[in-house]
C-alpha cells in the first residue's frame, strides 16, 4: 500500500462545556473521520475505524468546546490489530 501523507481528522462543536453534553459532537467527529478513511480505496469501506487507535483533543470554543478526533497516517497500517 502507498504511504498516505495526509492527517485524517474529524471535528465538531459542542455548544456546552459540560462533558455530559458532548456525545453527539463526539459521534459527529468520529463519523467525519470515518468518511475520510472510507474515501481511500486501499482502506476499504464500512470498517475503516476497526482496530485503530484514535486521538481526541478537546479545546475551548466560545461557550462550548471543539472536539477533534484524529488518526495519524503512520498508524494506518501499524495498528490494525490483525494477527
Amino acid at each position: 500500500m502507498d504511504t498516505i501523507n495526509t492527517e485524517f481528522a474529524g471535528e465538531a462543536i459542542a455548544s456546552s462545556r459540560d462533558p455530559q453534553h458532548w456525545g453527539r459532537a463526539m459521534a459527529s467527529a468520529v463519523s467525519r473521520l470515518a468518511a475520510q478513511l472510507e474515501a481511500v480505496p486501499a482502506l476499504g469501506t464500512g470498517e475503516a475505524l476497526l482496530a485503530r487507535n484514535l486521538t481526541m483533543r478537546i479545546t475551548e470554543d466560545g461557550p462550548g468546546v471543539r472536539i477533534v478526533v484524529s488518526l495519524e497516517p503512520d498508524l494506518l497500517d501499524a495498528n490494525r490489530g490483525v494477527g
